[in-house]
């Protein structure tokens, strides 16, 4: 069987207006429901351990069929501050080697929150990520890709979006490991 990717938009204008993120992963997956296959089980159950070469193939893949070239990754950190998956962060590290792209850590979260597959509607999903992140430092329309582990409902995608706009990007892209089976 041969790569397949997912491209989906993160957009909900009722909370983030006309921002909307286009969203590319190697695959859906079903959350939280261990074995049923061992990519879903990499990504929902090893937060602590280094799985980067598990995805590695795939996210560069997928790095491939961007819209734009990227000048920077960032990585969204995990639901408590100062907090980024392990995975995440090498694989990160990896590609920006790989594609000679700036890797940088510019997004914090400056509460812990809610992780979004605990949140039972749309309002509940903004509430845990509003206001909740900040950037680091100012951005020069900067193009930037950003990294996380599993696309839900996009809200996340959204806010970091919206901050990283506000601090000065000029595109913005997501590459996730994985989108679940949720419709947004």
């Amino acid at each position: 069987m041969g790569f397949i990717m997912i491209e989906e938009i993160a957009w909900w204008p009722a909370y983030y207006g006309d921002l909307k993120v286009q969203v590319l992963a190697p695959k859906h997956y079903i959350p939280f429901r261990k074995g049923v296959d061992g990519y879903s089980a990499n990504i929902v159950y090893s937060k602590k351990q280094d799985k980067s070469d598990y995805f590695l193939g795939e996210a560069l893949e997928v790095f491939s069929h961007l819209p734009f070239k990227p000048d920077l990754i960032v990585i969204i950190p995990s639901s408590k501050p100062r907090k980024y998956s392990v995975t995440m962060l090498r694989l990160g590290k990896k590609i920006s080697k790989k594609l000679g792209i700036k890797n940088k850590n510019i997004i914090k979260r400056v509460k812990t929150t809610r992780r979004q597959t605990d949140c039972g509607n749309s309002d509940e999903r903004y509430s845990a990520v509003n206001g909740v992140f900040k950037v680091t430092e100012h951005l020069d329309r900067e193009r930037i890709v950003i990294m996380d582990d599993t696309r839900t409902s996009g809200m996340t995608i959204l806010e970091c979006a919206k901050v990283l706009i506000k601090a000065g990007a000029s595109e913005i892209a997501a590459i996730c490991l994985g989108i679940t089976g949720e419709k947004t």
